[in-house]
């Protein structure tokens, strides 16, 4: 092989690698962008833990986890029925604040989305917190997303993947059109949002497929478009 083919591989191989980690950061730059701007519209359900019950995550929160959701406007927040199913009282979150009581507004079960309503005025802090859109369009195969809940009960978290497929539907029940993504969903990050890159809702996570209910890089979301459906009939009334 001539000094001048290896010179070209050389190069060729150095551009690959400078283009590599030029994405690496690119998506890097871009998560902490989208977890700046549209986290804080990202709350975490909770109700008060049962007499005897022990404590999660090793402390002495007197607050039981129940999943996540996020801000569509001030005083409403969207989250997953089943989230909510079943549970009294039920107080929103956010860190370094008090638990705010909230109110079911509307659910449908069926479709696994339900409207949650409380005074924001009524508590200092919370109306400065900014609602998220919803997405116009629809979402892309292989299209850069991120999700943000609360997992575990642990507090906001977010982590980045991509929509691995869309129009998928889980087993034979109602849930269909849903979008697949391989960013990590655990329990606790059932009613957070699904993120694409403008920091705008491609839709609301709900499910994940794995072994005791862990993330194996299946995860599952209700698309924006079914969300705004759910938004638009409860305007109606």
């Amino acid at each position: 092989m001539s000094r001048t083919v290896v010179a070209s591989l050389l190069t060729l191989l150095l551009s690959s690698t400078g283009c590599q980690r030029a994405d690496v950061s690119a998506n890097a730059d871009r998560a902490e962008r989208v977890a700046g701007t549209s986290a804080p519209a990202v709350v975490a359900v909770v109700t008060h833990r049962p007499p005897g019950r022990a404590l999660q995550a090793a402390t002495d929160d007197p607050y039981l986890s129940l999943g996540s959701g996020f801000l569509v406007d001030p005083g409403r927040v969207l989250t997953n029925a089943h989230v909510i199913t079943g549970r009294s009282p039920l107080l929103l979150r956010v860190p370094d604040r008090e638990p705010v009581p909230a109110t079911v507004l509307r659910q449908d079960p069926t479709r696994d989305i339900a409207l949650l309503g409380f005074e924001h005025r009524a508590h200092p802090g919370w109306s400065d917190h900014q609602a998220l859109e919803l997405a116009a369009r629809p979402p892309r195969l292989g299209q850069w997303v991120l999700a943000v809940g609360n997992p575990f009960g642990l507090g906001r978290s977010v982590s980045a993947g991509v929509v691995s497929a869309t129009r998928r539907a889980i087993g034979s029940g109602p849930l269909a059109d849903l979008i697949q993504t391989d960013a990590a969903i655990n329990p606790g990050n059932s009613g957070g949002p699904l993120l694409d890159a403008e920091g705008h809702v491609l839709g609301m996570n709900v499910a994940v497929v794995g072994r005791a209910g862990g993330s194996q890089g299946i995860g599952f979301a209700i698309p924006a478009t079914s969300l705004q459906a759910f938004l638009d009939n409860d305007a109606r009334k």
